[in-house]
């Protein structure tokens, strides 16, 4: 098995909490920490767009009042793509934000770690976004990303895109692998995008024949996030053999259920397709109390063995930074079968001290038993989902 990977997100404002505002310095420190950890692969989003705090808010409780219908979308910020003309992108901020990326990639492949980047595909530039609105896409799914999403099967739209993305394959030469990103952020559903899994599989396609302009030899990998299991068995006929394909089961969430990501992978498998998956563990938490789920981790790693997929990623918001149980635990699990308690135990023990060990493992079984109550179908069908990965626990 290949050591595990991690899917540094940067959107979210924290200030020391979170790697969206660290010096070059920090985030050297934070690629060194990771590849003691155990990590071999890490892979960077560059986005287009922030949405910036506002006030007294921080971005998270925004999202909460903004999902709940409350408020109207947070004002943005320039991203971390690369697009020097663009009349937001072109900012000193913005090619700031895209150096400080580009600087961080090449440490990480400075100290032993493959840099890998994302590439939002259906997500333009915000100047050419705002200048063209016939091309925007039809009911996708962008929220902290409102006006940057494209109907790509337009051929101005899907220009674009391949233009602007190329930038990024050039600009970020250390990059030495691709993650195709279509949903979430990103998609269309207009008729021209119908059916969807023959536009998500030409568009990724045609997005692998721009990185083999640049990149013969690099792996690259489609993002299953948010397809749909009956869009599965025509994307797998679409899509070049050579893209790998990256399921998730979600941990924060229960609309990909470990059952349900059994059944998707084992779909890929049976068209010959290989398989990795990426452990979504805490995507929307409040800063000031991290999610922790280290018995439905190890399960989840127990099965994505089982399934003999080759690798597991983990995804890294700002939270783990705070309280990184779930990035130390994961390369652990990953090489032998243990006790997540004991494993747990040991990371409160060696952090903290011995004092914080009944109290961590009595906050840890609180949180799991937390989505339990709140994260069963009828509590999800009512509505709760989208308040309770913002603002949980």
């Amino acid at each position: 098995m290949a050591a595990p990977g991690i899917i540094i997100h940067q959107i979210f404002p924290f200030g020391a909490f979170g790697p969206r505002q660290w010096s070059e310095s920090e985030l050297r420190r934070l690629m060194r920490w990771l590849k003691t950890l155990g990590y071999a692969d890490v892979l960077f989003i560059p986005w287009g767009i922030y949405r910036a705090e506002d006030g007294p808010l921080t971005i998270l409780e925004q999202g909460a009042l903004y999902q709940s219908g409350l408020m109207a979308a947070p004002a943005f910020e320039p991203g971390q793509l690369y697009a020097p003309e663009d009349p937001f992108l072109g900012t000193r901020d913005g090619l700031r934000r895209a150096e400080t990326l580009r600087i961080t990639a090449r440490a990480a492949r400075e100290f032993g770690l493959r840099p890998w980047l994302a590439l939002m595909t259906t997500l333009g530039a915000p100047g050419f976004t705002r200048e063209h609105p016939e091309l925007a896409a039809v009911n996708g799914i962008d929220l902290f990303n409102e006006g940057v999403g494209l109907c790509p099967s337009q051929p101005a739209a899907r220009q674009h895109l391949l233009d602007l993305y190329e930038q990024q394959v050039r600009y970020f030469d250390a990059a030495a692998g691709f993650v195709l990103w279509q949903r979430d952020p990103g998609g269309c559903r207009c008729d021209r995008c119908m059916p969807q899994a023959r536009m998500m599989g030409d568009l990724g396609n045609a997005f692998l024949a721009m990185i083999r302009r640049h990149r013969r030899e690099e792996p690259v990998a489609f993002s299953a996030w948010h397809v749909n299991l009956a869009e599965v068995p025509d994307l797998a006929r679409t899509l070049d053999p050579c893209l790998l394909i990256f399921e998730s089961p979600r941990i924060h969430a229960a609309d990909v259920s470990l059952d349900i990501f059994e059944e998707r992978v084992k779909a890929w498998q049976v068209q010959g397709r290989q398989v990795e998956s990426w452990l979504e563990v805490q995507e929307n938490p409040t800063s000031l109390l991290p999610s922790v789920y280290p018995e439905r981790m190890a399960e989840a790693v127990r099965r994505i063995q089982r399934l003999e997929l080759a690798r597991v990623w983990v995804s890294a918001t700002q939270n783990p930074y705070l309280f990184p149980l779930h990035l130390w635990l994961t390369p652990r699990l990953w090489a032998e079968p243990a006790d997540a308690g004991r494993l747990t135990a040991k990371f409160l023990r060696s952090t903290y001290g011995d004092y914080a060990v009944e109290s961590g493992l009595d906050y840890a079984q609180a949180t799991e038993r937390a989505f339990d109550l709140t994260q069963a179908l009828s509590t999800r069908a009512a509505g709760f989902l989208n308040l309770f990965v913002v603002t949980s626990p």
